[in-house]
């Protein structure tokens, strides 16, 4: 199966695909992730903060997600100084 049949979307209803900018929840707290892989059944998403000890990131649900526009996660980078 290749990624292009595959189609998730996030709890809104937009969908995701690998390079999309995500907000996901992960031990008490949210962060801004970069889809990296599509699995039939789960998104590989890895945080875009340097400085995290989750360099490979996490699997999660796509309805676990909300998918952000990439400028929203350009000024969150600028913000937080990472």
């Amino acid at each position: 199966m290749s990624e292009e049949q595959i189609e998730h979307k996030d709890i809104l209803g937009t969908p995701i695909t690998t390079g999309k900018y995500v907000v996901i929840t992960k031990r008490n707290g949210l962060h801004v992730c970069q889809i990296t892989k599509v699995t039939p059944k789960m998104l590989r998403a890895v945080p875009i903060q340097k400085g995290t000890r989750y360099k490979e990131g996490w699997l999660v649900y796509p309805h676990d997600t909300i998918v952000i526009d990439s400028e929203a996660a350009v000024a969150f980078v600028l913000r937080n100084g990472s």
